[in-house]
């Protein structure tokens, strides 16, 4: 530049600006300066938000590759316990069945068994009653059994009956078994069906079981269940044959007539008795 003395200095402005022009053209380019780096600023962040997306989406993908693949694990899991379950229950049907099927071999076996040996033990009581000698002539009613007159005795009418049957009790509690046993079958003979008539043949087998005549109370209890089938002694009777077929050995009947009173008369006194005999016979 030449600078002549004497002449007033310019400033140097580009282009021939003048100087005011020439700072609005500097902030004009600052702007833009400004502007192109927010837009680089931008993009930057831009591209790092959109990096983190891609990462987040591929931990999800990864995520739900694995539910995807626990998922297919647990199907499988539960298609074989499903198959197992099902092979189980088979299995436990054809056991069941096959168990059952068992039982009831058994049940029928002893079904069997038990008719059997019931059917023998009627025969042996059929056998014992055609055996049995033919009943003796009933002695003469003794002193002591004498009938309280009343006003119908005197003109022929019968005793009564509880008075009779009273004094034949009051002889078998005195411990003459064989006069006892006539005079309950003189009961019987005079009084066949009564209230009494039914313990009166109980007695009856009593009086032999206290004989030791064991064949005879058999049969003695056996007509307090054909004849009285209804009456009070029919438990009692069943058990007194159980006691007297022990008593012979024939173990078998004994268990039979034992158990029928414990089936039939479960709650009754009889049928304590009968399972401590049954547990003795074991």
């Amino acid at each position: 530049m030449d600078v002549r003395p004497g002449r007033r200095s310019v400033p140097f402005s580009p282009v021939g600006l003048s100087a005011p022009r020439c700072r609005e053209a500097m902030e004009y380019f600052r702007t833009i300066l400004l502007c192109l780096l927010l837009v680089v600023f931008s993009s930057c962040a831009a591209v790092n938000q959109l990096d983190r997306i891609d990462t987040d989406v591929s931990i999800l993908k990864t995520e739900v590759s694995v539910l995807k693949r626990d998922l297919t694990a647990l199907q499988e899991s539960n298609q074989a316990l499903l198959k197992k379950l099902a092979d189980l229950d088979s299995r436990i049907d054809d056991e069941v069945i096959t168990g059952l099927q068992e039982l009831r071999g058994q049940l029928e076996e002893k079904q069997y068994a038990l008719q059997t040996d019931l059917r023998r033990t009627e025969e042996r009581i059929a056998r014992l009653e055609e055996r049995a000698p033919a009943p003796s002539p009933v002695s003469p009613t003794p002193p002591d059994l004498a009938p309280v007159p009343t006003p119908d005795a005197a003109s022929g009418g019968i005793h009564d009956s509880e008075e009779v049957y009273a004094d034949a009790f009051r002889i078998y509690k005195d411990g003459d078994f064989q006069k006892a046993r006539d005079a309950f079958a003189a009961f019987l003979k005079q009084f066949p069906d009564t209230e009494y008539s039914d313990n009166a043949q109980f007695w009856v087998g009593e009086c032999f079981y206290k004989e030791r005549k064991y064949e005879q109370a058999i049969l003695a209890y056996e007509d307090v269940i054909q004849k009285y089938p209804k009456g009070n002694k029919v438990p009692d009777a069943f058990l007194k044959q159980g006691l007297c077929f022990k008593t012979l050995g024939d173990t078998i009947s004994s268990r039979i007539l034992l158990q029928k009173v414990i089936d039939t008369y479960p709650t009754s006194p009889q049928a304590d008795i009968a399972r401590k005999e049954l547990t003795n016979l074991q």
